[in-house]
């Protein structure tokens, strides 16, 4: 099943997160931002979950380190925030993230959804092309 690594300092929303997406049959770790960028090139999941705002490291600026690694910048991204900033969710999508959600008007089950939704995708971006040999 898919890796995911959750990167977010609160981590009572995040263990809610990851016990949700263990019961879906996913391999989930949570990791603060001073670790993440180490944890990520160590795990090489398939799918981030990011926060925007930690008090070390911007989600942002680990998004863009992730993008300008030949080795990790395919790696799906999935913006999680309680504060959605046109300037900060225009800066994440110049930077290629697959989404975003607003912890506070997402359950888990909505969560679930849009991981599956972007693995999804991503398994289908990888599949050779019809005709192709």
């Amino acid at each position: 099943m898919a890796k995911i690594i959750i990167v977010d300092d609160d981590f009572n929303v995040a263990n809610s997160y990851k016990s949700k997406l263990i019961s879906e049959g996913y391999e989930v770790e949570i990791v603060g931002d001073v670790d993440a960028l180490s944890a990520i090139r160590a795990m090489k999941p398939d799918l981030v979950l990011l926060d925007i705002f930690m008090p070390n490291i911007s989600g942002l600026l680990i998004l863009r380190e992730l993008r300008a690694d030949s080795e990790l910048a395919s790696v799906s991204v999935l913006i999680l925030t309680n504060d959605a900033k046109a300037s900060d969710m225009d800066s994440a999508v110049k930077l290629g993230v697959d989404g975003y959600i607003l912890k506070a008007e997402t359950d888990s089950d909505a969560l679930v959804g849009r991981v599956r939704a972007i693995l999804e995708e991503k398994k289908d971006e990888s599949l050779p092309s019809e005709g192709v040999i």
